[in-house]
């Protein structure tokens, strides 16, 4: 595998979970995949020990605003997951990140430096 940039990175989304198109404006996103451990350490232990507990996947996007797509703020208020896909680079087909997921959205107004 080689070393990639996130040029082509991609943020997919379907609010009926079937086939997720790419979201519009999408700039940037991250991604954590991290377990619950829980101690189990006894006395008298040489070392900690731990029981790996459920995943909890989270993350964020970042996009630019647009008024004709508004997916995301409509799944937002969506009472069943909607199917989310992350792509790293599109150029490698088989590397992403896919599975049902609840979004949450906010925006954030600003004046960008030389806008009009």
């Amino acid at each position: 595998m080689a070393i990639l940039s996130g040029d082509h990175g991609q943020v997919l989304y379907d609010p009926a979970a079937t086939l997720p198109v790419a979201v519009a404006n999408a700039k940037k996103w991250s991604a954590s995949f991290k377990t619950d451990k829980y101690d189990t350490t006894c006395f008298g232990a040489l070392n900690k020990k731990k029981v790996v507990g459920l995943p909890d996947i989270s993350g964020s996007l970042e996009l630019f605003w647009d008024s004709t797509d508004v997916v995301l703020f409509e799944a937002a208020s969506a009472v069943t997951p909607g199917l989310l896909k992350l792509v790293p680079n599109s150029t490698e087909a088989t590397a992403f990140w896919s599975g049902p997921a609840y979004l949450d959205a906010a925006i954030d107004v600003a004046m960008g430096a030389g806008g009009s």
